[in-house]
């Protein structure tokens, strides 16, 4: 009989154990099952559902087929004092992700900068997961990543390039930090295709059709259309950029020239994107730069509101609000879509039966 799902609040330390389980089983070791369990957990805590559990089924099909690997380790190949490249050797996401922060982190301790770029790795989720490593220390972080086409550059049709994500953090004392994660479009292939499969339809400014014009209409996706630029020729620009900070600095694939393989759609292919890690002491310039941070957040959440405005909020803030309250609660909230892709790799009767 078909298993009947449903939102799902969860013990966190239970659903760490079940996933660790689940990374260990598919052979990862303990401390790159730890690393990528805590990260994906902490992405659902923060809200980010797409990027979080949701996906940890397809990591499992895609390391059973040899598109990823689960036991192999990042390599630094080039080290000056402040900058590094690393070979992740098609190691997981969050694996070569979390080493090229940290990395970046011990440079920065010893020169003020520390910036790594790693190669041939794989999909790693939210930037946030690598911005706030560098947060959390004291450190302002940025991550950013090339991704395989699903964006239109403006006037084509089609896929034509990445729409390669982009994470800045800097750490505040009000909030752990202020945190812009974006993608260089105007939303996540995910998100459209959680829509498409709900039945609904989308924003206007999403994706294009096969004539290359906006639509609401994901039925067709991505079969047919690409995602749109975020404000046009400026996520253009920053998706252009993010291919040389990685993909060319790393001597690697871009998403302009190269066609890198899907982490999903192609799940017998390693990935081979690139990331880039960049982390910045900030104190080294200015002692008290966090309180000037956090000076900066209260001035702009006690602006004069427009009409129907209850808050104001700076960006990271609302992430942080739901986190904070999963923490207080010991439980993460898992929506119905999740649910469903955690089932194909944890035993139901683990995930509904007692905490």
């Amino acid at each position: 009989m078909e298993k009947i799902t449903r939102d799902l609040f969860i013990n966190e330390n239970k659903l760490f154990e079940l996933v660790f389980d689940c990374f260990k089983s598919a052979g990862m070791d303990a401390n790159d099952a730890k690393i990528s369990a805590n990260l994906l957990i902490k992405t659902d805590k923060w809200g980010i559902h797409t990027h979080g559990l949701k996906n940890l089924a397809g990591y499992i099909a895609k390391a059973k087929v040899g598109g990823v690997s689960f036991t192999n380790k990042p390599e630094i190949i080039k080290e000056f004092a402040s900058i590094a490249l690393v070979d992740a050797h098609n190691t997981f996401g969050f694996v070569s992700g979390t080493f090229g922060m940290n990395k970046a982190i011990e440079m920065a301790k010893k020169t003020g900068i520390g910036m790594v770029v790693v190669k041939n790795s794989s999909h790693f989720g939210a930037g946030s997961c690598y911005g706030n490593i560098a947060a959390e220390k004291g450190f302002i972080g940025i991550a950013m990543s090339n991704v395989d086409k699903k964006m239109s550059i403006p006037g084509t049709i089609g896929m034509t390039m990445g729409h390669n994500p982009f994470c800045l953090c800097v750490p505040a004392s009000i909030i752990p930090s202020v945190c812009l994660d974006s993608s260089s479009s105007n939303t996540s292939s995910l998100r459209v295709l959680g829509a498409k499969a709900k039945g609904e339809k989308i924003p206007l400014g999403w994706i294009t059709d096969k004539d290359g014009l906006p639509t609401d209409d994901p039925s067709h996706y991505p079969e047919e259309g690409a995602l749109l630029p975020l404000g046009n020729y400026k996520g253009y620009g920053i998706a252009f950029f993010i291919d040389v900070m990685t993909g060319v600095l790393g001597s690697s694939l871009n998403s302009v020239s190269d066609d890198i393989p899907s982490w999903c759609f192609d799940l017998e292919k390693p990935n081979m994107v690139s990331h880039t890690f960049i982390a910045i002491n900030g104190k080294l310039l200015a002692d008290n730069y966090i309180e000037q941070v956090d000076k900066m957040i209260k001035d702009a959440k006690n602006n004069k509101k427009a009409k129907g405005v209850s808050e104001i909020t700076v960006p990271g803030e609302d992430m942080w609000k739901r986190f904070k309250d999963a923490s207080k609660k010991k439980e993460v909230y898992l929506p119905k879509d999740v649910v469903d892709e955690l089932i194909k790799v944890i035993d139901y009767d683990k995930l509904f039966g007692e905490k």
